[in-house]
């Protein structure tokens, strides 16, 4: 069985995400509205070193984890201040597409487990053949 890419709720297996999001939060001295801000543009999940990410739209190179089972963000940064503190929605590829991507960096190092969207699972393929990885 393939290793599953490490997400927020990795992390919070015991409190779900936003609970483990609102201890984190409240650490950082961060207030959340507990709202997701529907007008508020998404943000986009990427695999980085084996863990799913969303980059902070708002910070300079900011990025919190995220799990596609539970798709919002918070921004231990910044607060989510630019929409009041409210979460972001989190944009994952399909379901089907997730499990892809997941198989296909399994089998790589921790440094080479990345995807970004955009990058189909034909160049995931490529690039494991290229560097003798399995998958």
């Amino acid at each position: 069985m393939a290793l599953k890419t490490l997400t927020n709720s990795t992390r919070a297996r015991e409190v779900g995400v936003e609970q483990h999001i609102l201890d984190t939060a409240k650490r950082w001295h961060r207030v959340v509205q507990r709202a997701v801000d529907q007008k508020a543009a998404p943000v986009r999940a990427e695999v980085n070193h084996g863990r799913w990410i969303a980059p902070c739209p708002d910070c300079n190179g900011g990025a919190e984890m995220v799990d596609p089972t539970a798709p919002i963000f918070f921004c231990m940064n910044c607060g989510n201040r630019a929409i009041g503190g409210a979460y972001r929605r989190v944009e994952f590829p399909p379901s089907a597409v997730v499990a892809d991507i997941e198989e296909l960096l399994s089998d790589r190092p921790e440094q080479h487990k990345n995807w970004v969207p955009g990058e189909d699972q034909a160049t995931l393929v490529a690039e494991n053949v290229a560097h003798g990885v399995k998958g």
